[in-house]
């Protein structure tokens, strides 16, 4: 990957720190957002969790389903564009392996909410070098 398509690092080269934190960051601030404060999130929650309900309000569930899957599924791609443009450099046949097992088990651990997946995040000794240190 050329260097002009690289993040640049935050504290140093000898670090693994890149704008790709402050990314994830802003994302996860933006999510909490649309999920906490916006209609579009009330209607999210609403679908997902009884969409009959949601349809004798008047929401169209189809819509807001494929919004949903939208939305996560730009996210994962800013993930994996901040892995590869970040970290790793390259793409290959074996490329992710079990991140998305991971990427569950801190959702889970962070209770699915935003501010929860970053501080399981920090703490996860499989995805984390300060969890891998915190481990043992």
């Amino acid at each position: 990957m050329p260097t002009t398509a690289q993040m640049p690092h935050l504290f140093g080269s000898t670090l693994r720190v890149n704008l790709s934190l402050i990314v994830a960051l802003a994302m996860a601030l933006v999510v909490w957002w649309l999920m906490q404060r916006s209609r579009l999130g009330f209607s999210f929650k609403v679908i997902g969790l009884n969409p009959d309900a949601g349809k004798t309000a008047g929401m169209d569930a189809r819509l807001i389903t494929v919004l949903v899957l939208t939305i996560s599924g730009a996210l994962i791609g800013m993930a994996g564009m901040a892995t590869l443009s970040g970290t790793d450099f390259l793409l290959s046949t074996g490329y992710g392996g079990n991140t998305g097992f991971n990427a569950i088990t801190v959702a889970l651990l962070g209770r699915n909410s935003p501010g929860g997946i970053v501080l399981a995040r920090c703490c996860s000794p499989r995805s984390s070098p300060v969890g891998a240190t915190c481990r043992q």
